[in-house]
């Protein structure tokens, strides 16, 4: 919506790196960077991290609050919701 009342443009483009680690015992673990470029606005954001799910919610979560002004209380409310929509066991 603001896309359209504004008439600025949002183009989000996501890319994933893979950072090679190695843990303490020798095991190799994937651990990725995730970064969301929204060119139109001249902002990028970034977060590390393992499982590409989570980094990738991190940097979404950065840019709503920046760009959209989206309060903290009100992403908390959409993730709990988010939550009790995903098939299987609820989580309490």
């Amino acid at each position: 919506e603001k896309e359209r009342i504004s008439n600025e443009k949002f183009t989000p483009q996501f890319t994933f790196s893979e950072i090679p680690t190695t843990d303490i015992d020798g095991k190799s673990s994937k651990k990725f960077r995730c970064m969301l470029a929204l060119p139109h606005q001249g902002k990028v954001y970034s977060h590390e991290g393992y499982g590409k799910s989570p980094i990738k919610n991190a940097v979404i979560r950065e840019a709503l609050v920046d760009v959209f002004d989206v309060p903290q209380d009100e992403l908390k409310m959409v993730e709990r919701r988010a939550m009790n929509l995903k098939p299987g066991k609820p989580m309490q």
